[in-house]
C-alpha cells in the first residue's frame, strides 16, 4: 500500500508511467527528490531496514550497524578482470581482509597455469556461500559478510518498522508538496 502511495505521487507528479528503483544513499538527505528526479518509484533501503524491530536479523549483526561508521561500509574489492566481483558494500571485518587475500592467490596460481579460470570463480564463489547467512542470522560478525550501505554510519537504533515508514511517508509528502508549490509559480 505505500509503495503504491509512492509510485502513484512521483508518478503523478511527473508524468512517470513507468518508475524505476534509486538506490544508494537516496535516504539520507532529500530520498523523494532525488528518486522523483530521477524518475525512481522507489528508493532501496536494506540498511536502515536492518534496524527496524522486526527485523529477524541477529542482535550482534544490528550491534555492528550501530558502532559503524559510512566510511566502514567499503565496496568488495576487484584486483582483476578474470575474477569479476559483483561490487557490494559491507562493514570491513576479517573475512574481507581475507577476501582481499584469497583473490590475490588465486591471481598467482592463475598466473602461474596453476588453475584455469573457471576453477578460480569457483573459488570466489564458494568463499561467500551462506557468508551474508553466517553473519545476518547466526551473528557470526567476524567471518560473515556484513553487507551494509554507506548510509549505515546513520542508523544508530532500533526502532519499530512502523516509524520508518511514517518518516519516509510524511517526508515524501512534504517534499512533493514543496515541489508542487515551486513548480506552480
Amino acid at each position: 500500500m505505500i509503495i503504491e502511495r509512492f509510485f502513484k505521487m512521483g508518478g503523478e507528479f511527473l508524468g512517470c508511467k513507468y518508475p524505476i528503483m534509486c538506490g544508494a544513499m537516496t535516504w539520507i538527505s532529500d530520498p523523494e527528490l532525488v528518486s522523483t528526479i530521477g524518475h525512481a518509484g522507489g528508493i532501496q533501503m536494506g540498511t536502515r531496514f536492518v534496524m527496524a524491530k522486526e527485523c529477524a536479523a541477529h542482535p550482534n549483526f544490528k550491534k555492528a550497524f550501530k558502532k559503524a561508521r559510512s566510511r566502514d561500509a567499503v565496496a568488495t574489492p576487484q584486483f582483476d578482470s578474470r575474477l569479476p566481483v559483483i561490487p557490494v558494500r559491507a562493514l570491513k571485518n576479517e573475512e574481507t581482509i581475507e577476501f582481499g587475500k584469497l583473490q590475490m592467490e588465486l591471481l598467482y596460481k592463475l598466473d602461474r597455469n596453476l588453475i584455469n579460470r573457471e576453477e578460480a570463480l569457483h573459488s570466489v564463489e564458494h568463499f561467500w556461500v551462506g557468508a551474508l547467512k553466517r553473519a545476518a542470522m547466526d551473528g557470526d560478525i567476524t567471518k560473515g559478510s556484513l553487507m551494509a550501505g554507506q548510509s549505515v554510519g546513520l542508523v544508530h537504533e532500533v526502532k519499530p518498522l512502523k516509524s520508518f515508514i511514517d518518516e519516509m511517508v510524511s517526508d515524501a509528502e512534504s517534499e512533493f508538496q514543496r515541489l508542487k508549490r515551486l513548480y506552480e509559480n
